[in-house]
């Protein structure tokens, strides 16, 4: 009922005018891969990353394969995975009052990525919808728009046991940082904002001065180079042989297409970034920012 009542919510879905819905839906993917290509010249120098000679790795314990998951785990998985993507094949309700029929099959799939190697091409593709940042902004203006992706559900499903054993991982060796507070358990804008509270009394306290710092990032999420990310990965966080194999495989080779109600755009290749929107993503992105923090 929700779902088609959002269907006919015309605040929610507020476009600039264009002759047709998939003119607009390649003006929009234009756009954004332009954005991107633009922001993406300034940004890099580089295209990977090389340790310095005679510099020992920045980890003391590697991982080289993800364990194979278990039809126990997938279960657990599929009851908490509960958003719906027009991907699927398969409506998450329908899965979810399935799933018994359907674990052993879906353990099968995540196991052979997982072995070989391999993020399936199908499952990297991701449907873009534009969203105006604000409803009090000009909708007629293409940078005031920001981009909603949508995966497949089976997608998440195998990010969720490659996720918890990257965060087991991370967490074994404190490798986050200790005032890392997004994307981490038991951490939010809360903590942050206490953090920042606490240090700036502090100083006050001693008559001393502090400053903070603010940096935004445009596109942050879209401009992660992926060469620098996976030299990051290995040398910095130890991951390498299989596991090192598959998160490359996971963040190359990714399309997208632009998606306005029942129009799409053409398929375009996303060369760089990590998936918004995906399970992977946010923690990929918090360890390609940490050197930041040194």
């Amino acid at each position: 009922m929700f779902s088609i009542l959002r269907s006919f919510d015309v605040q929610r879905l507020q476009l600039p005018e264009f002759c047709s819905m998939v003119d607009g839906c390649d003006t929009f993917s234009r756009f954004f891969q332009e954005k991107i290509d633009k922001l993406l010249v300034n940004l890099y120098r580089t295209t990977a990353v090389e340790p310095e000679p005679g510099k020992t790795p920045c980890f003391t314990a590697s991982i080289e394969v993800f364990e194979l998951t278990t039809t126990a785990k997938i279960s657990n998985i599929l009851g908490i995975t509960s958003k719906a993507c027009i991907l699927d094949p398969l409506p998450t309700k329908q899965l979810s009052d399935n799933v018994e029929s359907m674990v052993p099959s879906i353990t099968y799939v995540t196991n052979a990525s997982l072995e070989n190697t391999v993020m399936s091409v199908l499952l990297k593709h991701a449907i873009v919808r534009p969203l105006l940042k604000k409803q009090s902004l000009n909708k007629d203006i293409l940078s005031n728009y920001c981009t909603i992706s949508n995966l497949s559900h089976l997608a998440k499903v195998i990010e969720k046991v490659v996720a918890r054993k990257n965060y087991s991982h991370i967490s074994e060796q404190r490798m986050q940082d200790c005032f890392q507070s997004a994307y981490r358990k038991n951490h939010s804008t809360e903590t942050a904002l206490l953090c920042v509270t606490n240090a700036m009394k502090a100083a006050m306290c001693n008559r001393q001065g502090k400053a903070l710092v603010l940096i935004d990032f445009s596109a942050a999420f879209d401009t992660v180079n992926h060469n620098i990310m996976i030299g990051q990965l290995q040398f910095h966080y130890g991951f390498v042989g299989k596991a090192l194999a598959w998160l490359q495989s996971y963040l190359e080779g990714r399309t997208q297409r632009v998606v306005i109600r029942d129009a799409s755009s053409n398929t375009t290749r996303v060369t760089s970034g990590v998936p918004q929107g995906s399970v992977l993503g946010p923690l990929l992105f918090s360890l390609y920012v940490q050197p930041l923090a040194r």
